[in-house]
């Protein structure tokens, strides 16, 4: 994997972080849910200064905001990063604040490599405090158990062939400035995908014709809008084939596929093999 990435190309994780598309909702709710951040980041040049600024906790920021502890914060950022590029799965640091992160390789986006980036929480029962940048004494407002941590580790671990491939619908969408049109519609697939939504029925919601919406949306993504319908529901697909609970069937119908057939059929056309493939592969690649 290439890590140096080429400083002329505009970065297209700025929006993706900043909050265009799913990865911003998918980083809200694991937040809320759990305490814990996500941020995409590159590995190259100086990494804490394409998060710094995103930092949610009011601890870490306090840190980070302070001249004397800034430096430290952004060493200790990037040697982790440094670290993590030959890992297969999440590299975690203790911080000089006493603050536990994660990161993690998820592969390439915008022509190097990229890392995911959780945590920014005190894990375990030690409560450090630090000092703010007006001298008072303050602590991490998140306190985690080291199972809760692991947990949360192991959720994303599971969820992240899914967010992989709507990693790569945003970028798409980032890459270029699309009319708020074409947006909308993304965004109501998004949101519906589930249901027996068709390219009339988006068209409906968008108050636009369908030929209007479908060649717009075919002139400026290059895919029709079928296919982005296809391809969201597929990515979820992939992320509940992760489990070996739920039938091939079950799933299918859950993702807004009206038949089996017509599942099988699409997920072969976007992944070139079928559904139990790629369960069969999963679970041979993960030890289970």
């Amino acid at each position: 994997m290439r890590w140096t990435r080429d400083d002329r190309l505009p970065n297209p994780l700025e929006k993706l972080g900043m909050g265009l598309g799913f990865f911003r909702r998918y980083a809200d709710s694991f937040w809320q849910a759990t305490g814990m951040e996500l941020d995409l980041v590159y590995a190259d040049g100086e990494p804490w200064e394409s998060v710094a600024s995103r930092v949610r906790g009011d601890f870490c920021r306090n840190v980070a905001l302070d001249p004397g502890k800034a430096e430290l914060c952004r060493n200790c950022f990037r040697n982790a990063c440094q670290l993590a590029r030959g890992k297969d799965g999440f590299h975690t640091v203790d911080c000089h604040a006493g603050q536990r992160f994660s990161v993690r390789p998820i592969g390439e986006i915008g022509g190097a490599g990229v890392l995911l980036l959780t945590g920014r929480v005190t894990a375990g029962a030690r409560r450090k405090t630090a000092e703010d940048s007006a001298g008072k004494q303050t602590v991490p407002q998140s306190i985690k158990t080291q199972e809760a941590y692991r947990g949360a580790l192991d959720l994303i671990g599971i969820t992240l062939p899914y967010l992989r491939i709507r990693l790569d619908v945003d970028l798409l969408l980032a890459a270029r400035e699309f009319p708020p049109m074409v947006r909308k519609a993304c965004q109501y697939v998004d949101d519906h995908f589930q249901e027996n939504i068709s390219v009339a029925g988006v068209a409906l919601a968008c108050g636009v014709s369908e030929d209007y919406l479908s060649h717009t949306f075919s002139k400026c993504t290059g895919n029709p809008l079928s296919r982005y319908i296809a391809a969201v529901r597929i990515g979820h697909a992939m992320y509940l084939l992760q489990d070996e609970k739920p039938g091939i069937a079950e799933i299918a119908f859950e993702v807004g596929f009206g038949s089996l057939s017509q599942f099988n059929r699409t997920f072969r056309a976007l992944r070139g093999m079928a559904p139990g493939e790629f369960r069969r592969q999963e679970r041979e690649g993960s030890g289970k």
